[in-house]
């Protein structure tokens, strides 16, 4: 078995997992939704919001709920944080291990 595919293994373990795994699946692991691109690479769940003048957190927190995800605060909470930077005004990325 490939390294990778442990890793997609071990994803569907936790039931915020397993949430994630069958939303990114079912839309072929990319989501585009208004300013918001959100993506499942094996077992890194990337979101980036390119944003406009007063955007906050709660512009991404809609996209991911539009896209039956759940919210920034939540995913940062559950699951390890890789990677966050930036702000929701201009360019933010935020990267969590599933």
């Amino acid at each position: 078995m490939v390294f990778y595919e442990k890793l997609k293994m071990k994803m569907s373990e936790t039931p915020l997992g397993k949430e994630i795994v069958k939303v990114m699946t079912d839309n072929e692991n990319s989501i585009i939704i208004g300013l918001t691109k959100i993506t499942l690479d094996f077992d890194i769940l990337k979101i980036e919001h390119s944003g406009r003048h007063d955007h906050t957190i709660g512009d991404v927190d809609w996209s991911l709920s539009d896209s039956n995800l759940p919210f920034v605060n939540t995913l940062k909470e559950a699951l390890p944080v890789l990677l966050e930077q930036g702000h929701p005004d201009y360019y933010y990325v935020l990267k969590v291990q599933v």
